[in-house]
């Protein structure tokens, strides 16, 4: 009987290459699932940083726009001719409302409000301030939000609040 040998791969040498293709494909697949939850942390520090730019945006608008601000139990109130817009401030919620709606909330852990009306510090409901600070917790890191507000002498002389 002839036998003809034919140039083939061992068994061995076969289980070797799946052995070691299997292990590529891991390592591939390990790696990005690393590189897939870091560019998810990144994209929630971004989001929450753009949220912290627009709260401040937001809040330095309002402030600069409004006849006056005072403090409330909540947080303060924008005091505009035709409206008021109200910011109620908790521990970890900032909402921005109307008489009728919520217009924004943002979700930020609040580690101090201040309200100060010529350097000294304004915690009465009802009374005015023109100075505001938010210290907020971002991302691990401290930032503030901090709005002035410039009143002229006949709006200081008008209300009566301060």
């Amino acid at each position: 009987m002839n036998i003809k040998k034919v140039p083939a791969f061992t068994i061995i040498e076969v289980l070797i290459a799946l052995i070691l293709t299997a292990v590529v494909f891991t390592i591939s697949f390990l790696s990005y699932k690393i590189v897939q939850d870091q560019f998810k942390d990144y994209s929630n520090s971004a989001d929450r940083l753009v949220r912290y730019l627009e709260l401040q945006k937001i809040i330095n608008l309002d402030v600069d726009n409004s006849l006056y601000i005072e403090v409330t139990d909540e947080g303060f109130d924008s005091v505009f001719s035709d409206k008021s817009i109200h910011y109620f401030i908790s521990d970890s919620l900032v909402v921005r409302r109307n008489e009728n709606a919520v217009i924004d909330s943002f979700k930020f852990q609040i580690v101090n409000k201040q309200f100060l009306f010529k350097k000294n510090i304004v915690t009465e409901p009802g009374k005015c301030f023109d100075n505001l600070t938010l210290t907020l917790n971002i991302n691990d890191q401290q930032s503030f939000i901090i709005a002035k507000k410039e009143y002229d002498a006949q709006t200081l002389m008008d209300i009566s609040l301060f």
